[in-house]
């Protein structure tokens, strides 16, 4: 038997997590598709900014969140090994999006903080295929 979480921390975990994806995505397609132009060229949408903010309040949320999910779900189903490796496979990318996002904010050179954003983006977009992988294995013990 797993040690699931409650059902509010689920509803928490699902409401973060979308929220976090969708302000990200929402960031990403003002900054590519919904910049102004003007008379002295090319700005950012002023929405934008509000995207990103978004973006890194429930970035924060989903990392307290986490932690509370290794704290109690993972360190009460890693002995019986169901779910291990959709599991680290979730847990991975989720430190990948960490990691490149701390990167993202404190790199101050343009051509390193471009390639690290296009990793961040591009392990954000395919993130939830993690979670579904996660949640979706119903058999076998060290899926």
């Amino acid at each position: 038997m797993t040690a699931r979480p409650t059902r509010r921390i689920r509803w928490a975990l699902y409401g973060i997590g979308i929220s976090v994806w969708v302000s990200g995505v929402l960031w990403w397609l003002f900054d590519r598709y919904f910049l102004r132009q003007t008379d002295i060229g090319i700005e950012q949408n002023p929405l934008q900014v509000w995207w990103l903010r978004a973006h890194a309040l429930t970035a924060t949320l989903a990392v307290w969140l986490l932690g509370y999910i290794c704290a109690v779900h993972v360190q009460r189903n890693w002995p019986g090994r169901l779910r291990r490796n959709s599991g680290l496979l979730f847990v991975g990318a989720f430190a990948l999006l960490v990691f490149s996002g701390y990167l993202l904010y404190y790199v101050d050179a343009d051509r390193p903080s471009a390639l690290i954003g296009q990793f961040h983006w591009i392990v954000g977009l395919c993130a939830p295929l993690a979670f579904v992988v996660h949640r979706g294995v119903r058999r076998g013990r060290n899926h």
